[in-house]
This record gives C-alpha cells, sequence and structure tokens, in this order.
C-alpha cells in the first residue's frame, strides 16, 4: 500500500448515474479523508480530473520543458 503521502495515494468514493436511458452519464467523487465532493456532467470532465490529481511532478515539469522549448 502506498505511504501516507497524500501526493501517493488518494481514495473516493465513485457514483455514477443517468436520468434516463437517453441522457450521459454524470457522477461524482467524494473524498473519503475531507469528504470534498466533486461533480461531473460527463465522464469525459471526470477522466480529465482524475488524470489531473494523479500528474506528478516530473510528468509537470517535463511538460513546462516541453513549453518552454516551443517559445524559444
Amino acid at each position: 500500500m502506498a505511504s501516507d503521502n497524500p501526493n501517493n495515494y488518494q481514495a473516493y468514493l465513485l457514483r455514477l448515474w443517468r436520468d434516463d436511458g437517453n441522457t450521459p452519464w454524470r457522477a461524482s467523487l467524494q473524498d473519503t479523508r475531507a469528504g470534498q465532493l466533486h461533480t461531473f456532467a460527463s465522464l469525459p470532465q471526470l477522466i480529465a480530473f482524475i488524470e489531473q490529481q494523479t500528474v506528478t511532478y516530473n510528468e509537470v515539469k517535463h511538460t513546462w520543458n516541453k513549453q518552454a522549448d516551443h517559445t524559444k
């Protein structure tokens, strides 16, 4: 199991629902530690949030370096 470092472990309660068979799925994530609730109108928004929450420092640094290279 991951260490107690909050950067290495995250736990959420995931809820998925839709109003009927013709509407998009919606979602919510509730942080199990802080209780904070995040809601999403679509599954792509949910996935984007999870990706954002799990980006590592090295990935961010790599992206910044690539962006800096393009501005030269």
